[in-house]
């Protein structure tokens, strides 16, 4: 499953980038902070597969992850083209921040081999 996320990721990732230099309305901003928000996901839906969690609580947290994931590359996409005054990208950090706590949540209270 590890490979799958990845591979799903690096797809999503190329998609992005081609549709990037295809699209003229597809600002750079947009489509730069949507590739971050595609690799970051990535990674943290990597290290959250490769976790010591149980099966059980993996399916779950990748499940809340994807949709988390989901609403910051939709964040992405509709930002303004400036980092000042940006509240897409005040969201996307929020949200990143809900994605650690998650992994690190999970991680605590749902580690195989917990006594």
């Amino acid at each position: 499953m590890s490979k799958f996320a990845f591979i799903f990721g690096v797809i999503i990732l190329l998609l992005n980038t081609v549709l990037g230099f295809l699209i003229t309305n597809y600002e750079s901003f947009n489509w730069i902070f949507a590739d971050f928000v595609i690799v970051i996901n990535v990674l943290i839906v990597q290290k959250f597969i490769d976790g010591n969690i149980s099966d059980g609580f993996k399916v779950s947290g990748i499940f809340l992850l994807f949709i988390l994931a989901l609403i910051s590359f939709i964040l992405a996409i509709f930002s303004p083209n400036k980092i000042q005054d940006n509240y897409f990208f005040v969201g996307f950090l929020f949200i990143l921040m809900v994605q650690i706590t998650l992994y690190f949540l999970f991680k605590s209270l749902y580690s195989k081999g917990k006594k």
